[in-house]
């Protein structure tokens, strides 16, 4: 009887030692823990480290952190996995190749004044083109202020730039995939970031896209020339 009740005891002892740990990850991937993370360079979860940093692109005009152990996709990859006409210009990958983040400047006219327009219009044609997406978040922010958890803001003249951003979950041959697509008006045209994983990553990785969303940073020239963090 005894050796029963040791065992019980030593079992509770257990589920609530394993339910503090969840609790302290949750907390961690809070996306406000997570933000704060991300933009000092060192996010920790549990006894996992992940550093990030500072990644200037389009002429060091624009940058994102992202995890240091992101490199360029290779090239064979790239091939497979992305369509030559939808191809992203720049791609970072994981080792696994499973978690992607990806920078694509488009030709696509976009104006700052008129981002919550053109947000419906492209939810809009997304919804009839993926009908069997899952779609989760989607609005229209201030760069500096995404998810309530900026507390910079960024001005282009004295224009607030505007994010659009949507996340999903779409069907896919080898499982389902989640993704965060951000975009911005830059020099009048669609310049658009994401983040893609598979779903069984998400839980992870939804809160890291959202502190890399608001790690975006646009650079305008200053006064004497250089480029200024506005």
């Amino acid at each position: 009887m005894a050796e029963f009740i040791d065992e019980a005891f030593l079992e509770m002892q257990q589920e609530r030692e394993r339910e503090a740990r969840r609790q302290a990850l949750e907390e961690q991937l809070s996306i406000p823990n997570v933000v704060e993370g991300i933009q000092s360079g060192l996010l920790v979860l549990g006894a996992e480290e992940l550093h990030f940093t500072e990644t200037m692109l389009l002429d060091r005009k624009i940058s994102l952190r992202i995890p240091t152990s992101f490199t360029p996709m290779p090239e064979e990859y790239v091939a497979i996995k992305y369509p030559a006409a939808r191809r992203p210009k720049y791609i970072f990958t994981d080792d696994s190749l499973c978690i992607n983040v990806n920078v694509n400047p488009t030709e696509n006219r976009m104006y700052n004044d008129e981002m919550k327009k053109m947000h419906t219009e492209l939810m809009g044609m997304l919804g009839r083109m993926q009908p069997n997406a899952s779609w989760l978040e989607q609005d229209v922010l201030q760069l500096g202020e995404c998810m309530d958890f900026y507390h910079e803001k960024q001005v282009i003249g004295e224009e607030q730039k505007q994010v659009g951003f949507y996340e999903c979950i779409t069907p896919a041959m080898d499982g389902s995939i989640y993704s965060l697509t951000f975009f911005i008006a830059y020099e009048e045209k669609g310049l658009f970031f994401s983040l893609n994983c598979t779903e069984k990553h998400m839980k992870l990785w939804r809160p890291i896209a959202h502190g890399i969303m608001a790690s975006l940073r646009v650079y305008v020239p200053d006064m004497e020339g250089g480029l200024g963090d506005e």
